[in-house]
């Protein structure tokens, strides 16, 4: 099937979005006065200042709304829009889909999964524009001398000293007029991303005191998110990998933390995944090749917008009964003569959605339309919608294939995890790993695996140097002729940002003392607890098909690689090259 038929099926469902890129000047023009947070701590003898809090109030902001007034508290949110197109990373050409170890806490309960997005051609205005900071000499030359200001107002606090210097008052002055000169207004270069990342809590993997989410993760569990319904042992269905296609509607946002500014679908609250991998489906008659879509609706998105229970101290509800949510899901095996297309539906934990999806034939008869009715049926906001549907040529005999069409089918097992170094500063300290893998797909929470009944104060989540066995965590993937599938891992070892996890603070907040207390508190509280939270490097390991043959298993041993990295807070050096291996074994194996 063309991607032209493609896209004209993709147009019966909704009007795809149109419109000009924006750039990312627009959540970086100063339009109120600056807010600079100074926090001073001690570390040994060294002092950590943080200038510039301003980019974190807030750190998202909507497309195409103006920066908000410090301590104004926002409105629902209004940039909800819909992206389609193939999640990045195939074959390691980009960077693929991977838990995130650098959120920031007074924004999140769980650390967020993430995953680019490649946009089709009626998509590609959703790509922001990044625009080169101009003047880029002035700016660094206005933080030093704001640094020094800080540390003369701190002196004169202390010690009731002379007033802050008056030559260095003028040349901050001189600096923040050249600043809001014209000249330094003007674009020093434009580039249009190549992707865009959507980011959606992940709902697992916490255990710091006042967490909400902790209890339920302690017992491996879900506490909502982008994993509602979960168990332990149980697979991340709903989490899609490199190569997949997805429709997902959301929050169109800018991320304001690293400037310059790129546009982000943050937070989604639907990810409809079609697999690009084929997934053998038991049917009267026999087995079958089905094209899998697994759909995963919710309001629960962030730490700052959700439809969580009060008293948590969301800042936005998200409307999930505004509309009803319709997109077109494509069969793209060949066809056995004659076949017609047939589906089927599943429901998975964590669904309370009280009606049926629609699903309807779209002409031509090679893929449907559905519609789930939130608006219609009038669903509440908080209901969670957790399906898969099949899609299938209705030909059993032919195990819904053209004959031509000649599949092989792996078996992964993972066997073990070994930890070569627990990323804490002290040799006997433990370090509190989180180890998530995707399996053909197929995701797995490897804390959970381990024969501990803690996963996370045992087990992997207080590992030492030594191999932890796993038992359960694998994967039968079906590939097709030609193709190749990842075997990946990574996560985080919890420190200073997994400490703040879940007390939420105001992205908009007063710019006055006691913000500025709170936000040194909790600079002092990522410092005494390890700083941020270290990577521990990611492994990806891609499948050379002629490697493994039926009857001879292939046993691997994968190192993580990764840069050196500086945490921001404590200014310690780790590095992410062989943190950890993951053990594990592909073998070929008949029609499962």
């Amino acid at each position: 099937m063309t991607s032209a038929l493609i896209a004209a099926l993709c147009l019966l469902a909704f009007t795809p979005p149109i419109g000009t890129p924006h750039r990312s000047s627009e959540a970086q023009v100063p339009a109120r006065p600056a807010c600079t947070m100074t926090v001073s701590v001690l570390h040994g003898l060294k002092k950590v200042s943080q200038e510039e809090g301003e980019r974190l109030f807030p750190e998202w902001l909507e497309v195409g709304r103006p920066l908000p007034a410090y301590g104004t508290v926002e409105h629902e949110p209004a940039s909800l829009v819909i992206l389609e197109g193939e999640v990045a990373g195939w074959r390691g050409a980009d960077e693929a889909p991977y838990l995130a170890h650098e959120d920031v806490p007074t924004s999140h309960y769980t650390h967020d999964f993430n995953f680019d997005v490649k946009p089709d051609a009626a998509y590609r205005n959703l790509l922001g524009i990044s625009v080169k900071a101009p003047c880029a000499d002035e700016r660094a030359a206005l933080l030093a001398q704001l640094k020094k200001a800080g540390i003369y107002e701190r002196v004169h606090r202390l010690f009731r000293g002379p007033p802050i210097n008056p030559v260095l008052v003028k040349s901050v002055g001189e600096l923040r007029a050249r600043l809001a000169s014209p000249q330094c207004q003007a674009a020093a270069g434009e580039e249009q991303q190549k992707t865009i990342e959507v980011e959606w809590e992940s709902g697992l993997g916490q255990a710091n005191p006042g967490n909400g989410c902790a209890a339920a993760n302690q017992r491996g569990e879900s506490c909502g998110f982008f994993s509602a319904g979960h168990k332990r042992h149980d697979k991340l269905w709903m989490w899609p990998t490199a190569g997949d296609h997805v429709h997902v509607e959301g929050l169109w946002s800018w991320d304001r933390g690293h400037p310059p500014a790129r546009t982000e679908i943050h937070p989604p609250r639907l990810v409809a995944v079609r697999r690009r991998l084929p997934e053998v489906l038991a049917r009267t008659g026999g087995s079958l090749l089905a094209t899998r879509a697994d759909i995963f609706a919710s309001g629960d998105g962030s730490g700052l917008v959700n439809n969580r229970p009060q008293g948590e101290v969301p800042l936005r509800r998200v409307k999930m009964s505004e509309k009803d949510y319709s997109f077109v899901l494509v069969h793209p095996l060949p066809p056995p003569p004659g076949a017609k297309l047939g589906w089927s539906l599943e429901k998975h934990a964590g669904d309370t959605f009280p009606a049926e999806a629609a699903v309807s034939l779209v002409p031509g008869g090679v893929g449907v339309h559905i519609v789930i009715p939130w608006k219609t049926r009038g669903a509440q906001d908080t209901a969670v919608f957790a399906r898969t549907i099949h899609l299938f040529w209705d030909d059993a005999r032919a195990h819904g294939v053209a004959a031509t069409y000649k599949p092989r089918f792996f078996r992964v097992a993972v066997q073990g995890v070994k930890v070569n170094k627990t990323q804490e500063t002290l040799p006997l300290d433990a370090g509190e790993f989180r180890v998530f893998a995707d399996l053909g797909g197929q995701w797995h929470f490897l804390n959970e695996f381990v024969p501990d009944a803690d996963l996370l104060g045992g087990g992997l989540g207080h590992a030492r140097r030594k191999t932890y066995p796993l038992s359960g965590a694998g994967a039968v993937v079906v590939l097709p002729p030609g193709d190749s599938f990842r075997v990946y891992a990574s996560g985080w070892e919890a420190d200073g940002t997994d400490r703040s996890m879940g007390h939420i603070a105001d992205p908009t907040p007063k710019c006055d003392a006691s913000t500025n207390a709170a936000f040194s508190k909790a600079a002092n509280d990522f410092l005494w607890h390890g700083g941020v939270d270290d990577p521990i490097g990611d492994i990806e390991w891609w499948l050379k098909p002629e490697s493994v043959a039926r009857g001879k298993p292939l046993t691997v041993e994968v190192p993580s690689a990764g840069a050196r990295n500086k945490d921001e807070i404590t200014s310690q050096l780790r590095s992410e090259t062989d943190v950890f291996r993951l053990q594990f074994k592909v073998d070929e194996i008949d029609w499962p």
